[in-house]
């Protein structure tokens, strides 16, 4: 009651004001002490408190999982589509392209497609961040059968292979891409014209089954690996003049591709959706150039894994 004590001395005239000033003061503090101290300044933090807060943040960061990789950028080659004949019957008589039988016309829409196949360290971003599991490790047969690309040194721009159509397909999606129909694949090896092979036509004068006799050349360039057979792979790309006049390289030999079309009959338009279409050839072709043909075709089931599959992707174009 100190308070009133105080107030009973002020002057007479102010008195009555003062005093009731004084009393709503008094209430005002009484109800909210807080509101008295409103125009004072907040205590500081307690020092402990500001470094359990830091330490806490610092946690936090540090916590953070590092950045996952990103797909490697690869050059694509833009294709305009239009109406291609696909198939043929020129090996007819020799029965060694059923398959490719008969030729009939075909529409592709405009569309992107990867200048090389998917690489092995290409590969790799996909598995070091989740969205794709590592190639099968496969025994080797015989003394001139590859191996997985994946478990050899220095192949980091080979086209991975050992991969089945469902880590083609994963890879491709992660990369913001999709595995090209068959369509789209023999459209880019063939384009308008119907070329015979990816380079240009079918050269008379060539070994029997009508390989040109230099397309060994064409194929392997200059980039065989020394003491390696025929089977193994070679870097993407160092065939340049197996190249087709778009600029689309290795769509004959390397790897065979895997695509995402079901394998189709063309005669009978039936379709068996337990495998997909396979292109392209390997680089065996001793006395089979056939293989490399830009129409043959092959299936295998999309779990199916072995060292003569890899793949390359594609995007359509969208309006």
């Amino acid at each position: 009651m100190k308070f009133f004590a105080a107030s009973a001395h002020t002057p007479s005239g102010h008195r009555e004001a003062s005093s009731s000033s004084m009393r709503r003061m008094f209430w005002f503090c009484l109800a909210g002490l807080s509101g008295c101290s409103s125009k004072t300044d907040p205590l500081p933090e307690p020092a402990a408190s500001v470094a359990s807060a830091t330490v806490s943040g610092s946690a936090s960061v540090a916590a953070s999982p590092p950045p996952r990789p990103r797909p490697v950028e690869v050059r694509m080659i833009a294709l305009k589509g239009g109406t291609f004949t696909m198939g043929d019957d020129i090996f007819d008589r020799q029965g060694t392209l059923d398959a490719s039988k008969p030729p009939h016309p075909v529409s592709v829409a405009p569309f992107q497609l990867d200048v090389t196949e998917v690489t092995v360290d290409a590969y790799r971003r996909c598995v070091e961040a989740g969205a794709c599991s590592s190639p099968a490790e496969l025994r080797r047969q015989i003394q001139t059968e590859p191996h997985c690309s994946w478990y050899e040194s220095n192949r980091g721009n080979h086209p991975v292979n050992c991969v089945s159509w469902h880590q083609a397909h994963a890879y491709c999606t992660w990369a913001g891409k999709q595995l090209p129909t068959e369509d789209m694949w023999e459209f880019a090896a063939r384009g308008k014209a119907g070329r015979t092979f990816p380079w240009g036509n079918y050269a008379r004068g060539g070994q029997s089954w009508g390989l040109p006799l230099d397309v060994h050349d064409r194929l392997q360039g200059s980039c065989r690996i020394p003491h390696k057979s025929d089977y193994d792979t070679i870097p993407v790309g160092c065939a340049p003049r197996g190249a087709t006049p778009e600029g689309v390289l290795d769509l004959a030999g390397n790897v065979m591709e895997w695509t995402a079309s079901p394998y189709c009959n063309y005669a009978t338009k039936k379709c068996d959706e337990t495998k997909r279409v396979i292109r392209g050839g390997t680089n065996d072709i001793d006395d089979r150039g056939w293989v490399i043909w830009s129409v043959v075709r092959w299936a295998a089931p999309p779990e199916d894994v072995t060292n003569l599959y890899g793949f390359r992707c594609a995007k359509l174009d969208r309006p």
